[in-house]
């Protein structure tokens, strides 16, 4: 279909881009760069938990962390994240999603302190939010790149997720 940018303008930091004239591929990188970059840049340096909110800084959330984890391959590819950075996230966020699930009954809660990844709120368990980090979890060490002992303890965390109770 199609795609009209009448009075949009890109407003930041460095270079310009005339919404107009730019080749279209070059206006979609430049918005995926900068959704990619706030979530990157929200992130719990700790934790590696994303934020639910831009407006509430203390609950973290599983759907927006799945996010960034399933976009964390293409950002290394595309040069937005060092590859050590993006495995020292990783690591962090497997410890974290750990720490979540030693306080849960199958899964990891759909909502994480973003200082401690202790549940929150109503400590739902969503089986929905649970599949879709294991997939974004799969996809990033399936990547050639994972070393070893990353896609180890990525597996080690898969493991731990129990989808049995939602199964009939």
């Amino acid at each position: 279909g199609s795609l009209y940018l009448d009075d949009f303008a890109l407003r930041e930091a460095g270079p310009s881009i005339d919404t107009a004239t730019a080749p279209i591929a070059t206006v979609v990188e430049r918005l995926a760069n900068r959704q990619f970059n706030a979530l990157w840049t929200a992130r719990n340096k700790t934790t590696g938990i994303i934020p639910n909110t831009s407006d509430n800084a203390t609950l973290g959330a599983l759907n927006t962390t799945t996010g960034v984890v399933w976009t964390l391959p293409a950002a290394v590819r595309r040069g937005w994240v060092p590859q050590a950075e993006a495995d020292a996230f990783m690591g962090q966020l497997v410890t974290s999603l750990n720490t979540n699930r030693n306080q849960t009954t199958y899964l990891p809660t759909r909502f994480l302190d973003l200082a401690t990844a202790a549940p929150v709120t109503d400590r739902e368990e969503s089986s929905i939010d649970a599949a879709f980090i294991a997939l974004a979890l799969h996809n990033y060490k399936s990547q050639t790149a994972t070393p070893v002992a990353l896609r180890d303890s990525i597996d080690a965390l898969q493991s731990r997720f129990d989808f049995s109770a939602f199964v009939r």
